[in-house]
């Protein structure tokens, strides 16, 4: 069995590791024959210049992949298709974006320089949205699973290309073949849009832009900065030794560029194995990463000293033209600096895979300061060829430094694992051991309300903090208490790194506090806790583990019990509704027609939460948001005993009208008549249905549940109906199970089925 697991997954690995690496040499041979055609076609000079504008071309896709593609393909692979769809309109109408406001700068730029230079950056200006939208739908297609889809679109970018090359060539200028360029490559964005059938959507760049502020800024640092020193480099060498000196080093490269392309692929699929390497065989990580790096370092020296020996002089000079004699001169070097970068290629992929953002970010820092140094250096003192070994000696030192911190990052994580007496898997994954496992970026976000709730505040922070899953990060707002609930907080805070307390200067109302906490999620999942329940100690664990196995459900939730304010047991809730439906319609039909359910404090995907309207606060206003998160995807019930609401006089929900009940969650409501509430109610499942990403029968077939719905009378019942805030819960005065059985649950010495 061992053995068939294995092979599966070698299988698969496989397969990712074909496509990326298919699709990659498309692209990359793509790009690698318009420079062909580029050096033969114009000379070295003008070669030279469409190098610069290359160059900054390179700089713009690292800004656009940090802040669009890099968090797409981190928090979106493998996720639900509709999660998937709308992630990725928002992640291309960031690129496109990147891509414009880039644009108008370089057209700027270039108008204002003038000649043959200014005009490249025209044309530069012109085509970085349709580059910049094409690479993202090849990400937005490997985030997916679908590499295949990323690679044909590839090969219609390479088909469109050839005919736009002889148009340019016929032109025979810089500004001619760039719009070629980026002419294939609009074709294949808009093919990338009949693939998808998605649109960007230019209002979701800034809402886009604020959920991956944890990660979007970080990834632009790094990608930015080894580009930005590549542009400063080649910008330099222009200066000191001329264009012609450019395009020799630009020719050395393209002779490299196959290899570089495999590279590429590999570097799709690297930082996933490795992580898969340490949850899986912790310690053989640096193998792992020993392996892949030194693989990239022996392929370059092998291809390099392929072409220096096998390409004869005549090849050379069908390939590059007048560029051949000076880049032939630079193979050695060139050779061995790609050489060192994918020997870096290996530790940075462990360094991901362990979570040390801070210790990639110093590495990538040096080797781009290294790379500037003696890249200039080498410059002034022999011009390309000084340059190129400049590069060279810069990218074995980063080298030096991505192993040392590597080393460094291991024998930290080891270190770690052992002060909490857990193994290795465990200190990878957060799962298990002390208190405080949470990486870089959370995995989980659990946010907590509260408002005067001192009685019950510290029994549910315990419960919580002693969960077995312990990669969260605990947000904490108060919405200004007025009792002991902030010494609490401050208290626990003080102890534990994973809260987040804030205090908010006045009471906004129960539900604008219980959003607020979603916006300054930074968490893959989202839960929102209340200060007054308890938590089975593998509430969280179980919760997590069942939305990994079940990539398609969005929220995943546990049997749930009702407590006293003693910790008995009033009694245990059953779960009826059919949220786990693959069918849409089914779902909200449950939802509408069957009682029960409490999936509003169930573990939920971020990113799905996120495209859902906020939860208002008319009356019963978390059915119609509930209904949209199941429109969006099914839930996954967790049939095993690990919640426990607590019922006690002072509920927020214990108010005895409806209107005193929404005032209670925004206090703006109090003026709002009882009429108006129960209809915001109703239509609040009319926009839950025309918001969620339906195919146009499954959305009227939701919309002929709900007039079945409002046909029995619901509207009428709902403004007589009794304001339990649980569904089955009337009147369970007297215990029915002592406190020592949640305290077990709680606490983790059972492990009851419901």
């Amino acid at each position: 069995m061992l053995a068939a697991i294995r092979s599966r997954a070698f299988r698969a690995m496989a397969s990712r590791l074909s496509w990326g690496l298919a699709d990659q040499a498309v692209s990359s041979m793509t790009n690698f024959a318009v420079s062909v055609v580029v050096a033969r076609t114009l000379g070295a000079v003008a070669f030279g210049i469409f190098t610069l504008a290359w160059v900054t071309y390179g700089v713009v896709l690292n800004v656009s992949r940090g802040l669009a593609t890099d968090p797409l393909v981190v928090r979106f692979s493998g996720v639900a298709d509709a999660e998937w769809r709308q992630a990725v309109a928002r992640s291309c109408a960031t690129a496109l974006g990147v891509g414009a406001t880039a644009g108008v700068l370089c057209i700027a730029a270039g108008t204002a320089v003038g000649g043959t230079l200014g005009a490249a950056f025209v044309a530069l200006g012109l085509i970085l949205p349709a580059l910049l939208l094409q690479d993202s739908w090849r990400f937005a297609f490997f985030a997916a699973g679908q590499g295949r889809r990323a690679f044909v679109n590839d090969m219609v970018w390479a088909g469109a290309l050839v005919p736009a090359l002889l148009l340019a060539a016929s032109a025979g200028s810089v500004f001619a073949f760039l719009l070629a360029w980026g002419g294939a490559a609009a074709v294949a964005a808009v093919f990338g849009w009949a693939q998808t059938g998605l649109l960007p959507h230019s209002r979701g760049v800034t809402s886009w832009l604020r959920q991956q502020r944890d990660l979007g800024p970080r990834y632009l640092v790094e990608n930015v900065s080894i580009s930005g020193a590549a542009q400063v480099r080649m910008y330099g060498l222009g200066a000191i030794a001329g264009f012609a000196d450019v395009g020799a080093v630009r020719g050395a490269d393209l002779l490299l560029g196959p290899f570089i392309a495999v590279t590429m692929g590999l570097a799709l699929v690297a930082v996933a194995e490795a992580s898969r390497v340490l949850r899986t065989y912790p310690g053989r990580l640096r193998v792992f990463c020993l392996g892949l790096g030194g693989l990239q370092a022996t392929g370059a020296l092998a291809w390099g000293l392929g072409v220096l020996v096998l390409l004869p002089d005549a090849a050379g000079n069908t390939v590059l033209g007048e560029v051949w004699p000076a880049a032939s001169t630079l193979l050695i070097p060139a050779t061995l600096a790609i050489a060192g970068v994918g020997l870096s290629n290996g530790a940075t992929a462990g360094l991901r895979a362990l979570g040390a953002s801070l210790r990639s970010l110093r590495c990538q820092l040096f080797a781009a300061s290294a790379l500037v140094t003696g890249g200039l250096t080498g410059a002034a003192l022999a011009g390309a060829s000084g340059s190129a070994w400049g590069a060279a000696i810069a990218a074995w030192c980063a080298a030096a430094v991505w192993w040392s911190q590597l080393g460094s990052g291991l024998r930290g994580h080891r270190r770690d694992a052992a002060s909490r007496g857990g193994s290795p898997v465990a200190a990878a994954t957060g799962i298990e051991g002390g208190r405080n496992t949470m990486t870089t970026v959370p995995r989980l976000s659990i946010g907590l309300p509260v408002y005067n709730g001192e009685n019950f505040l510290a029994e549910a922070l315990d419960a919580l903090l002693g969960q077995t899953f312990s990669d969260f990060e605990l947000i904490i707002s108060d919405n200004a208490s007025t009792d002991g609930t902030e010494a609490i907080c401050r208290r626990y805070a003080a102890m534990d790194t994973r809260i987040r307390y804030i205090r908010q200067p006045r009471n906004i109302g129960a539900r604008p506090n219980h959003n607020f906490l979603v916006e300054h999620a930074r968490g893959e999942l989202f839960k929102w806790a209340s200060h007054d329940d308890l938590y089975g100690r593998e509430l969280l664990a179980a919760c997590v583990t069942a939305l990994d196995e079940h990539p398609e459900a969005v929220l995943s939730h546990a049997d749930q019990a009702i407590i006293n304010e003693k910790n008995q047991i009033l009694t245990r809730c059953e779960y009826t509704l059919d949220s786990g439906s693959a069918y849409p319609p089914d779902r909200l039909r449950s939802m509408l027609l069957t009682e029960g359910g409490d999936d509003e404090y169930g573990v939920i995907r971020t990113s799905v939460l996120r495209a859902t309207r906020p939860n208002d606060s008319y009356h019963n206003s978390s059915r119609p948001f509930i209904a949209e998160l199941a429109l969006r995807g099914p839930f996954y019930h967790v049939p095993e005993l690990l919640y426990f609401r607590r019922d006690h006089p002072n509920r927020g929900d214990r108010n005895p009208t409806i209107r005193a009940l929404c005032a209670n969650l925004d206090p703006r409501r109090a003026r709002h008549s009882t009429a108006r509430l129960v209809t915001e109610y109703v239509w609040g499942f009319v926009g839950s249905i025309s918001r969620a990403p339906l195919a146009t029968s499954d959305r009227w077939r939701c919309y002929g549940h709900l007039a079945h719905w409002l046909a029995r009378g619901c509207v009428r019942r709902v403004a007589r109906r009794s304001l339990a805030p649980v569904m089955g819960l009337e009147d369970h005065s007297e215990p029915t199970e002592t406190a020592a059985v949640v305290a077990a649950i709680v606490e983790g010495r059972e492990r009851s089925a419901s």
